[in-house]
């Protein structure tokens, strides 16, 4: 591969320039033109993976550049043949990138105006309330009209593409109750810690100091204890 120190990787999760897609291209006529008239195009994926490393994206992002970079191109004879250009493919992949397609939300607009009516009128019904009431119960009033699901306006919400704010929903905005935590001190003492008992228990030297377990009960039971021994 040549010139591959002035190619700089591209960052992670960014789109690449049009010297990669040349890069990839070029590289990838040069191989395929060496195999030209063999049986077997051999090398070509090693070549792929090679390329999408340097560049620094994936391996199916590189087959797909190719792939929008074959074009038709008809010679003096009239005789349609393919070739490859990154220049094609960059104004496609560009293109593509640049234009968000908000054909659906044009087509249905009436729908989703009369959605927004509605959650405002009412302000204590949600969007899926409301598009499923109209569905159900007044077929009428959206007859002819180009429908979208609920996620679909819930995206519209959160990118701003609607008069509907999530603030203007109240079910949208989950609010976090503050806990307040009381540190819990104990009224009386339960006793001594078993850390603190004297050493002639620990040995057994004197009679009748027996192992036994007790138990307190509830709080508002202050008076319940159960020993065993």
């Amino acid at each position: 591969m040549d010139n591959i120190n002035s190619i700089t990787t591209s960052t992670k999760y960014k789109h690449l320039s049009y010297e990669h897609y040349e890069y990839i291209i070029r590289e990838i006529t040069k191989h395929d033109a060496s195999n030209k008239g063999k049986k077997r195009n051999t090398g070509r994926t090693h070549l792929i993976k090679s390329l999408a490393y340097d560049v620094g994206t994936t391996v199916s992002n590189v087959y797909t550049i190719i792939k929008d970079a074959t074009v038709s191109i008809t010679d003096t004879h009239l005789v349609k043949h393919l070739e490859l250009s990154s220049m094609a493919a960059f104004n496609k992949r560009t293109r593509n990138h640049k234009i968000s397609n908000i054909s659906k939300l044009n087509k249905a607009m009436s729908f989703i105006d009369l959605v927004v009516n509605e959650v405002k009128e009412n302000k204590l019904s949600s969007i899926d309330e409301t598009v499923n009431d109209l569905i159900l119960h007044h077929k009428d009033k959206i007859n002819g009209m180009n429908t979208v699901c609920t996620k679909t306006i819930y995206n519209y919400v959160h990118q701003g593409k609607i008069m509907l704010k999530p603030i203007d929903l109240p079910r949208m905005l989950r609010r976090k109750p503050k806990k307040n935590y009381k540190q819990y001190i104990p009224k009386r003492q339960k006793g001594t810690p078993i850390s603190a008992r004297h050493f002639e228990m620990n040995d057994r030297s004197v009679f009748c100091h027996w192992e036994g377990d007790l138990v307190t009960g509830p709080r508002d039971w202050q008076k319940v204890h159960i020993s065993h021994s």
